[in-house]
Parts: C-alpha cells; sequence; structure tokens
C-alpha cells in the first residue's frame, strides 16, 4: 500500500508492525502488563476508498433493510448517516465529512483488519481501539490504544 503512514506516540514505525491481533480484539484483559501505546494511521483518500469501497457498499445496503425494519436511535452515527439518505463512500466523505468520521469510527474492527498488517511474524504492536477518525489534507487519519507486544510495562 503506497502511501499509508503509522505513528506509534508519535514515533513513524513501518505499517507492517501494527495491526489487529489474531483474538479477541479490543479486550484489555489481554494485554495486561503490556506497554500501552497511542497509536496512528494515515491514508491518502483514494487508498482509503479503495480498500473499503465494496466493504462499505455491502454494509450500506445492509443498514438500509436492517432500518427499514428497526430505525435507527435519534442523535446516534447512525441516524445520521440515515437522515443524508445513506450516501455512497465517496459522497459521504466528500459531501459529509462530520458524518463519515462520526459513522465510520464505530467500525474500528473492520478498518483495522482492512489496514493491519498481514505479515504476523512482522507485528509488534497489536490494536486495541480506534478512537478517533479524521479526514483531512486529502487523508484519512484516525488512531487509538495500541499494546507493544515486544515489550513490558514497567511499574
Amino acid at each position: 500500500m503506497g502511501g499509508r503512514r503509522v505513528w506509534i506516540d508519535g514515533e513513524l514505525v513501518s505499517p507492517d508492525e501494527l495491526g489487529p491481533p489474531a483474538m479477541n480484539y479490543g479486550q484489555l484483559g489481554r494485554w495486561d502488563g503490556y506497554l500501552r501505546q497511542e497509536y496512528q494511521y494515515e491514508f491518502p483518500v483514494p487508498e482509503f476508498v479503495s480498500e473499503l469501497d465494496v466493504w462499505f457498499e455491502t454494509h450500506r445496503a445492509e443498514v438500509r433493510t436492517d432500518d427499514d425494519n428497526d430505525p435507527p436511535h435519534p442523535g446516534s452515527p447512525d441516524a445520521e448517516f440515515a437522515a443524508i439518505g445513506y450516501p455512497d463512500f465517496v459522497e459521504l466523505m466528500g459531501g459529509h465529512p462530520e458524518v463519515f468520521e462520526s459513522y465510520m469510527s464505530q467500525f474500528g474492527l473492520e478498518i483495522n483488519t482492512t489496514f493491519g498488517s498481514r505479515n504476523s511474524a512482522a507485528l509488534r504492536y497489536a490494536v486495541n481501539s480506534v478512537d478517533w477518525i479524521r479526514l483531512d489534507d486529502g487523508c484519512v487519519r484516525f488512531g487509538g490504544v495500541a499494546f507493544d507486544m515486544q515489550r513490558k510495562r514497567s511499574d
């Protein structure tokens, strides 16, 4: 993947070093004793779209069907997405960046399994959460908590 960049606690690292763990995504207890760090991914918008567009279109169709049967909770990111007419991925990003940010923040696992390292031998940092996502300067940035699987916390 051409333009992606990854930072761990502000230090640029190889994108191959960060990804979701093989199991138990999001479970903090699994990482007791490991060094907790902040990560940030950055992608050019075209790369982000090309990697997630097929997933998003399938998801969008499912959400529309689900919302016909059970409308989203008022004020939720799902309700915001419905209120703007369930736009496609490019329209959501280009025409509704604030809705894109709140809506996509719900899909940390999907984002990280798409962009996380596919090389388990190189994986050093296990992603635990996606806490924020932003769209600016032609890039998608997101970040959260990761654990360094090679370093224990020194209490």
